[in-house]
Order: C-alpha cells, then structure tokens, then sequence
C-alpha cells in the first residue's frame, strides 16, 4: 500500500455522514448539543487542559484559538489559564450560548468570532496565537484545514480526535435500533492516524498522546433524554419509536445506569514558527 500524503488526504477530507458543515445546521443543533455534553461532566476536559499546561501549549502568556469552539467546552477553561482566547464558530448561536458562559464566569478575556474555517480567510489570525486548537471539528481536520491551523499558529497546534467512544447505554439502543456505529466519528481511530501521518510527511514533528476516561454515572431520564437525543432521536423517530419510552425501558430503581469508556488522541505539532521541522 503505498501511504502517501494523498492516502492520508483522502481520509482526513471525507465527509462525516452524520454532519452538516451549515451554519443553519449547527445553530439548531446549539441548545441539544449544550444539554447533551453537559452530561458528561468535565473530567477529560481537565485533562486535555492539564497536559496542554504540562507541555508548556498553555498558560498566563499563552494567546489561543478554538476553532470550532462551539458551546465553549474547551475555549472556557482555556481562558481561565491563558491570557486571551478567541472562539471561533460558524454557528451564531454556538458563540451566544459561549459568551454567556464567558460572562457568568467572569472571563472578560474570550472573545467569540464567526468564521467558517472552510470558506474565511485568515486574514489578521494569520500568526497570530502560541496555540491553536482543534476538537472534532471537520474542516479544520482536512488537509486545507490543518494548513490553515498551522498558518494562524507561531506556537503550536493541536488536533483532539475521539478515537473510541463506548456507552453501555448508545450500545443496547443502538443495537435494538439496528444503527451502524462503525460511521460514528467519535470512534475515529484512522482520523488521528492520517492527522498524525499527513503532518510528518509534510515535514512536521507531530506527537500523539491518548488521555482516557472510565466513567459509571447515574442519569435521571430527563438528562438521559438529553444525553442520547442527538444521537438516536432521529434514528428512533424514523423507526417508529419514541426515545423517551425507549431510554425508560433502561431504567432501574428510577434512574439509569450508564458505563462507558472513551479515549482521545491528541495530535500536536508546531505551527508557521518554521521549528519542530525535519
């Protein structure tokens, strides 16, 4: 087989099945999509914080960009270590539902930009941040995309990709749904593969960490309904089924019990500074 850059290219410009890059998509998405992770806590977050700080990506001198921020998941607690962040979406309402966060929080050092990262031009984000970072956002993982990342970086770049993703819960309802998992970008071990390859054979250093999380959490069935609607609503509507009643049949002593396991790989390299190059 031979790997070229092109191999990789072909993977990393894929599109994901199971998303629109509109801004109309991802703006109707912005309340469900808030509830959903809201689930999860924080604990991988504060570890992808942690290493970035331990590596020296992040910290009080530090100036980042979160492309495809959404919600804020990750540009929030950026901005409580780094000195500016800025936040950038394509959906209006993702960056509202950030800036209201910021603003509770007290983080008056985040700002929110729309930019489309397929479409805008750098423009003055040319060179502009020690870090640059990147969490399953699709057209800043293809090979413009990563281009793009590394030319508005003088520091370093990241890329989080979920590499697997397993639920107790989204496996049994899956299954008695019939749905394929095998498209579900957030088992996306061949992305962070061909993010890691396209970079070195593009003259790159990457690296590639894997941080993990083991979770055994109770849910209510109202936070499990908020957990499982982006990924089974629709699937459970076009079969004739109500994710509700669905998510009830799980339920034990009023509440439901969810174990799962995710690990996310974190590819880094150095951005448009010239070192970290063969």
């Amino acid at each position: 087989m031979n790997m070229s850059a092109d191999f990789f290219d072909a993977i990393l410009n894929r599109p994901d099945p199971n998303l629109s890059e509109s801004e109309d998509f991802w703006d109707a998405k912005a309340e469900p999509f808030f509830a959903c992770k809201r689930t999860y806590g924080t604990s991988l977050t504060d570890r992808v914080v942690r290493y970035l700080s331990d590596e020296g990506m992040l910290g009080p001198g530090a100036s980042v960009l979160d492309v495809g921020c959404a919600y804020g998941r990750y540009a929030l607690p950026f901005a409580a270590a780094a000195r500016d962040v800025t936040a950038a979406d394509i959906s209006p309402r993702m960056l509202e539902l950030c800036a209201e966060q910021a603003g509770e929080k007290g983080l008056s050092n985040l700002e929110t930009l729309k930019h489309d990262w397929k479409k805008d031009e750098l423009g003055g984000l040319k060179g502009r941040f020690d870090l640059v970072f990147a969490c399953m956002c699709t057209p800043a993982r293809t090979s413009a995309g990563l281009e793009k990342m590394t030319a508005a970086s003088r520091g370093h770049c990241v890329v989080a990709q979920y590499v697997s993703m397993k639920d107790s819960i989204m496996d049994a309802l899956a299954g008695e749904l019939g749905l394929d998992q095998s498209t579900d970008s957030h088992n996306g071990r061949d992305i962070a593969w061909a993010v890691f390859n396209r970079q070195w054979l593009n003259g790159f250093l990457p690296r590639m960490t894997f941080l993990e999380r083991n979770e055994d959490r109770t849910l209510s069935l109202d936070e499990a309904c908020d957990r499982y609607r982006m990924g089974l609503g629709k699937a459970a509507s076009e079969r004739g089924a109500d994710l509700r009643s669905l998510l009830r049949t799980q339920e034990r002593d009023g509440c439901i019990r969810v174990s799962g396991r995710t690990i996310l790989a974190l590819v880094s390299w150095k951005g448009s500074s010239g070192e970290g190059r063969l």
